[in-house]
């Protein structure tokens, strides 16, 4: 063996054995030997050469030389001679061997190195392999997970990692010197993963706290300036042989539990309080029984009176301990009023009609006046009651409010008499006249006492009945309205005395007044000569629309500026004004192109915006200007349109474009890529579209449908799309090729005179590419076509056309009618309506201008006057410097070209002075050009005033604070001061919305700031950062000690009770007016903190947060130790009691009804838990869902709310009561369940339910996370037969995108928008509501409260409402006797909201 391998070294790789003896020369292992053999050859050869010449005689013969050897002499050499030799041969041979040896020794060695290369090679694939596995089960992790080796470098960057980061992972892989902190935290710095590598203990105050466990993992949360948190989860990494080679860290977004964990400790924080403060209501309340001058009572379920106060036993007759116990129809006489109020007790007590606590009862009861031989004799007497409901010791007891009303009879007589004066006075006016015209009138005597108030202007205003009567003061009729809103946001009793006033003094007026409905009434007021006033109320909205629409023909683009609202939406936004300039663009928008910041400011060209795309190559190759300029005339002429952009990183944008009133344009772009990527779904998306469809029920629509499939032949061509252009039955037929169809359509002219090839060409083109398109086509008897055509996400194409004649004849007749008016207005009366006018001719001549418009510009009239040139005044308007920077001659040449290219136009204009005028450039019909110049300096400066500004209180809003912050900050720095960054939270401030609504909480708000402003120095800067949140920022050179005087003044203005007044909707006589409010405060400070203002705010919010978590009404700087993590021992004790009341069924589900705005019919319920706590009582679910959700348990929870609902429709249903669709809120973490579909499927069959049974509610956050996977879960429900709801709509996200990826059937509006008490959401709820109908989805109203917000949602088109108007959430038994009580009524729909509503 060890010869076959030293032959096959020796006659295939002869080098490696060389080498081998190389390296034992080299380690003088055959030096020696060489050396000593040649030593002994070289002697034995010199010694032999010797002794041959000495043993040798030379013979000299004629000159020659003979050599003769003597025998004797001869024999010796010979015999040296051999014994050298043989010397020799025995060192050669004795080298031979030993090189041999050598040999041996070297394959021997060579063998093992060859082992041991073949052994590393080994190790070296096994641990690619590991390291290949590794990274592609750290690709699969939900969560984001990256690695980084010894030298800081990242080598692993997972997906979810890009998700969350935004950074791909090409971008950093092999990225050191900290830049995988820079997507986290804005800057380079050691994060907890560098950590684990190296310990560094300064490192750890960038953390609330960081804990390292027996096994070296390191876990910790952090916060980024931008407010976002996270937590973190590291450790080292170490080879087989312990040697250090890297880290690895997992992190998590945890922003929106932390924010549920602030809200349940202000949850249980406010519980704690309530207690005490409840014993003290209750202390006050009895103490106000026991004294008050008005009647109280409690009556049980069963009439029986549970207890009295002293006033109301007097009332009646009775000592209280005689009175409690008796029947309440003891006290009341036999009236039908009593009995009538007797019956709603009882059907309260049946069914909870709640209408009976919003009236006052009136009737006749009775009062024991004495016993005689055991006869008691009874005095009847007028009562008027009031009711409430209240709990005691967890019994429902109903309170009746008492008052005599026997002393009212002598307020009668005097009625009579104004009564008389009254008729005298309809005697003399004519009063029954006045009642029933459309005007509205409000007539008073000389005692500003009503005498008539008509129909019509009840309507106007929305006054009630009891308002109107006869006699009442003007004053009650006039705070009413004021407290009503219907002035707006005055102090009412300012208004009261102003206005009364101005009746007294007989002044008259005539004004404009907006009613909450819209209207527009022409108001006015006079005194008259008999005595009394008069009040004319015109609706005049039609007449004031004419006027406008024939000043202005098209409507303000200010509205445009309320896109700003949008700012937050993940779908990019951009506007393009009619010169084809940016308005506006969102931060999406910016984000996903990566434009400068430049090419982002309102006022850049569309122009520079397409060069810089096209540069970049988002338009494909070819010449950048020619590319510029079809897009931009594309933009500029193509109304609407949808298309798709690939950017270079491959990500594929949608972009659709709108037109708006105005001129300009709004285009959403929207990221697709993962869609349009989804290529291997097309065919069944195909199948899926067929089937949705429902091709025969599209033939028969009014509408024209043709459906082109994506190899270009017909799928549909129904009915209506036939008759629009007499196409033949053949040509209608599936199979038949599209440009055949559309070849006969071209032949007919439909298209116009136009090359019929190249137009077939054309149109298949653009079907092939799925280019949108929207445009008119004129048959040949006149009717007008409106075409649409766009992809269908599946594949293949889909054209709409509609008959839209008649929409043109109108717009005809609306153009005809305005240009009759612009003939009738007479050129001299321009020169009194207020604003700038200048008309010119054909050929930009002056024909006319008046007085305003020449003052406001400052012009000669002479260079005005007809017959002058436009262009001269346009001249001097640029020299002015009117029209921005540039050549004066450029200018004008774009000016005149932008009037002559537009029919009306619009654009503001500053003024060097300051004052906006915005100017109007309308076309004429006889060629030439009128323009109204418009000073508009007040609105726009109110806008953005707006913008900057904080509704509720006035203050700056948190996007201002931030600018005005750093600013602040960088000027303090400048002169060596220091600053202060001071948040201020009011402790518990969420239950005053919940206890008295969200208007008085606004009005409370307003008092809070008012006195922050009043307790900082004048050179401060006060903002309001949140809902009920504030910043004081505060520079000086001793900025601590300004900053703890600062606080210490807030804390003492706090003191003082704050009045909840009016706004509370109590009464007057509640003794529940005032509240007391604490505030919690933290502090940071520069440079003590940091230098920068984000910084500071985040750091200054720790500070505030451990103030809160130390239980509010406190006020700390920031440290690190301060803000360290808080104990946590009572949501893990929380946390066990949910797991109990799971195992012990301690959970309960009430019902919420869902009733249909068409017919008021009751169409479904919503299913609501609630845990029956046996010490704490119920436990609202905003305080145990978020922990279950952390924990887990609401799989288990979500198990039986799902099976529970289904049982509660499945005994509903069996009972005989109507089917109605149960709806069931699923959570994330059930949602993201691989069984879930198999659960719902389960559940339904136990029950024996059907999937038209079950509605399944999710909200936005369920999307966000993974929208392939959530697309898949939600087909599958949806092939159930399950509808899908998206719950709480506008409160997340709001990624449109989704809506119409994702079988959503209905969106469920938030009630936060409902509730809304300055009605400012409603024109958001108007827009979802077209938008669920667009996407053919309904719509579900949460918090429908009052009969305004049904007629609002109906007239909306709003499908479905949910709200306390109808019913709150009731426990199973309840909701099945309500249920059956609206059944018996259901002949008479409307029977539903009038029980509902006073």
């Amino acid at each position: 063996m060890p010869e076959q391998l030293v032959t096959r070294q020796s006659d295939e790789a002869p080098l490696p054995i060389f080498r081998a003896l190389g390296r034992r020369w080299r380690d003088r292992s055959l030096a020696p030997m060489i050396a000593s053999a040649i030593a002994v050859s070289g002697i034995g050869s010199a010694l032999v050469m010797l002794l041959t010449v000495r043993l040798t005689r030379p013979t000299f013969v004629e000159g020659q030389v003979v050599v003769w050897s003597n025998a004797i002499d001869s024999t010796l050499a010979v015999t040296v001679a051999l014994t050298l030799t043989t010397l020799s041969t025995l060192v050669a041979a004795w080298f031979v061997l030993r090189l041999m040896g050598a040999k041996q020794v070297a394959i021997h060695e060579l063998r093992q190195e060859q082992q041991e290369a073949a052994a590393q090679r080994r190790d070296s694939d096994s641990r690619r392999e590991e390291d290949a596995a590794l990274a592609r089960s750290l690709q699969a992790l939900p969560d984001a997970t990256w690695i980084i080796n010894t030298k800081g470098e990242v080598t692993v960057w997972n997906a979810a990692m890009e998700r969350l980061s935004g950074v791909l992972a090409s971008d950093m892989l092999g990225k050191g010197n900290y830049e995988h902190a820079l997507p986290f935290y804005g800057e380079r710095r050691p994060v907890l993963i560098d950590l684990a590598l190296d310990w560094d203990a300064r490192s750890r105050d960038h953390y609330v706290s960081v804990q390292r466990d027996e096994e070296g993992y390191l876990s910790a949360e952090s916060q980024n300036p931008r407010g976002r948190w996270f937590a973190g989860s590291a450790r080292s990494l170490y080879d087989d042989e312990g040697r250090l080679v890297g880290a690895i860290e997992t992190v998590r977004d945890i922003t929106d539990q932390k924010e549920q964990d602030l809200e349940r400790i202000e949850v249980l924080k406010v519980a704690e309080a309530s207690l005490a403060e409840l014993e003290e209501y209750r202390l006050e309340l009895e103490a106000v029984q026991r004294t008050a001058l008005f009647g109280t009572i409690t009556v049980d379920s069963n009439l029986v009176i549970r207890s009295a106060n002293p006033a109301a036993g007097e009332m009646f007759g009775y000592e209280v301990t005689d009175l409690v116990g008796r029947q309440v129809t003891e006290i009341g006489a036999d009236d039908e009023n009593w009995f009538r109020h007797e019956a709603a007790v009882r059907h309260y007590w049946q069914a909870g009609n709640r209408a009976l606590f919003d009236r006052v009862f009136e009737g006749t009861a009775r009062r024991r006046d004495q016993t005689t031989f055991g006869e008691t004799s009874w005095t009847a007497f007028p009562i008027a009651l009031r009711l409430s409901e209240i709990t005691r010791s967890g019994e429902p007891l109903l309170a009746y409010s008492l008052q005599n009303l026997s002393e009212r009879n002598i307020q009668r007589e005097e009625l009579d008499e104004k009564e008389s004066r009254i008729q005298q006075l309809e005697t003399t006016m004519g009063i029954d006249a006045l009642s029933g015209v459309d005007q509205g009138v409000l007539l008073l005597d000389d005692e500003l006492n009503v005498v008539l108030l008509n129909e019509a202007f009840s309507v106007f205003h929305g006054i009630p009945e009891r308002m109107r009567q006869v006699g009442t003061a003007y004053e009650t009729l006039l705070r009413y309205a004021a407290e009503e809103n219907l002035f707006g946001d005055v102090d009412v009793d300012e208004l009261v005395r102003e206005r009364s006033a101005l009746v007294r003094r007989g002044e008259g007026y005539t004004t404009d007044f907006v009613t909450r409905q819209g209207k527009t009434l022409l108001a006015t007021g006079r005194s008259l000569r008999s005595g009394g006033y008069l009040f004319l109320h015109s609706d005049v909205t039609e007449q004031r629309f004419k006027e406008r629409e024939a000043e202005k023909k098209l409507g303000q683009l200010e509205h445009v500026l309320s896109l700003q609202a949008i700012d937050h939406l993940a779908v990019g936004m951009s506007v393009i004004d009619e010169t084809m300039n940016l308005l506006f663009c969102n931060r999406a928008y910016k984000d996903i192109y990566g434009f400068p910041a430049d090419l982002c400011e309102p006022g850049v060209s569309l122009t520079s915006i397409v060069r810089y795309l096209a540069e970049q190559r988002v338009y494909g190759e070819g010449n950048i200007e020619t590319l510029v300029t079809e897009r931009v005339e594309t933009t500029r002429h193509a109304r609407e349109y949808q298309r798709d952009l690939t950017l270079p990183n491959g990500r594929i944008i949608e972009v659709i474009a709108r037109y708006l009133a105005g001129g300009a344009s709004v285009l959403v772009h929207t990221d697709v890529t993962l869609e349009r990527r989804r290529v291997q779904e097309k065919e069944q998306r195909i199948e899926e579209l067929e089937h949705s469809m429902g091709l025969d029920v599209l033939s028969d629509i009014d509408q024209g449908v043709q459906i082109i499939g994506p190899d270009l032949e017909v799928v549909l061509v129904n009915t209506t799309f036939a008759s629009f252009y007499g196409l033949p039955r053949e040509l209608c037929q599936p199979g038949t090729l599209y440009p055949k169809l559309v070849r006969y359509v071209a032949e007919m002219g439909v298209f116009g005179e136009v090359d019929v090839e190249q137009e077939v060409t054309n149109r298949t083109a653009m079907v092939r590419r799925g280019d949108s398109y929207t445009t008119e086509f004129s048959l040949a008897d006149g009717r007008v076509i409106l075409g649409r055509g766009r992809s269908l996400r599946g594949g293949g194409y889909l054209l709409l056309h509609t008959d839209v004649t008649e929409t043109h004849r109108r717009e005809k007749e609306r153009e005809h009618r305005i240009e009759e008016l612009e003939s009738r207005i007479g050129l001299e009366a321009l020169d009194y309506v207020g604003v700038g006018v200048n008309i010119v001719d054909g050929d930009f001549n002056y024909l006319y201008s008046n007085e305003n418009f020449q003052t406001v510009y400052g012009l000669d009239a002479r260079l005005t006057s007809p017959g002058a040139s436009y262009a001269s005044a346009l001249r001097l308007f640029a020299e002015k410097g009117f029209y921005g920077e540039g050549e004066v001659e450029e200018l004008v040449s774009s000016r005149m070209a932008f009037v002559r290219s537009q029919e009306t136009g619009r654009a503001d204009v500053k003024l060097p002075c300051g004052r906006v005028m915005n100017v109007l450039s309308q076309r004429l019909g006889s060629g030439g050009y009128l323009f109204i110049h418009t000073d508009v300096t007040e609105e726009r400066q109110e806008i953005d005033r707006l913008r900057w500004t904080d509704r509720v209180t006035g203050l700056p809003n948190a996007d201002e604070m931030r600018a005005r912050g750093k600013e602040r900050l960088l000027k303090a720095q400048e002169v060596g001061a220091g600053a202060a960054v001071l948040q201020v939270q009011i402790d518990r401030f969420s239950r005053i919305n919940e206890a008295y609504t969200a208007a008085v909480g606004d009005q409370l708000l307003g008092q809070v700031a008012a006195r922050i402003q009043g307790a900082v120095r004048g050179v401060d800067y006060v903002a309001r950062s949140g809902s009920y949140h504030f910043v004081v920022v505060a520079t000086a050179p001793n900025a601590k000690v300004i900053a703890a005087q600062i606080a210490s003044a807030i804390r003492m203005v706090m003191v003082e009770p704050f009045d909840l007044g009016n706004a509370s909707g109590a009464d007057a006589a509640s003794v529940i007016d005032k509240v007391r409010l604490t505030c919690s405060l933290g502090l940071a400070l520069c440079p003590k903190d940091g230098d920068d203002f984000d910084q500071l705010l985040h750091k200054s919010g720790l500070a505030l947060q451990a103030a809160i978590d130390k239980g509010g009404d406190a006020y700390l700087d920031f440290s690190w130790e301060v803000t360290r993590r808080r104990n946590h021992s009572r949501d893990l004790a929380l946390e066990a009691q949910l797991r109990e009341a799971i195992e012990t069924q301690q959970l309960t589900l009430y019902y919420q009804p869902q009733v249909s705005l068409v017919d008021e019919t009751v169409v479904g319920a919503e299913a609501l838990v609630r845990w029956n706590h046996p010490e704490r009582g119920l436990i609202s679910p905003d305080e145990f869902i978020p922990m279950a959700e952390e924990t887990q348990l609401i799989i288990p929870m979500g198990d039986w709310i799902l099976d529970e609902a289904c049982r509660q429709t499945s005994e509903w249903r069996a009972s005989g009561l109507p089917d109605l669709t149960m709806s069931v809120n699923l959570s994330p973490v059930q949602f993201r369940q691989p069984d879930l579909v198999a659960r719902v499927r389960q559940a339904l069959e136990r029950h024996g339910l059907q999937g038209i049974d079950l509605e399944l509610e999710i909200t936005e956050s369920v999307v966000i996370d993974d929208v392939d996977s959530v697309t898949d879960t939600a087909n599958a429900i949806r092939s159930l037969g399950v509808s899908l709801a998206m719950d709480d709509f506008g409160t997340g996200y709001s990624a449109l995108s989704y809506l119409t990826r994702l079988p959503f059937q209905k969106l469920k509006i938030d009630q936060s928008f409902i509730r809304d008490p300055n009605r400012n959401n409603w024109p958001i709820v108007g827009v979802v509501i077209q938008l669920a109908r667009e996407l053919g989805m309904k719509t579900i109203a949460e918090g429908v409260e009052s009969r305004e917000h049904v007629t609002q949602l109906a007239e909306l088109g709003c499908d479905i409402a949910q709200g306390y108007l109808y019913s709150k959430p009731l426990p199973a038994a309840d909701f099945s006797e309500w249920l059956v009580g609206q059944s018996r009524s259901s002949v008479q729909p409307q029977r539903l909201l009038r029980n509902k509503v006073p």
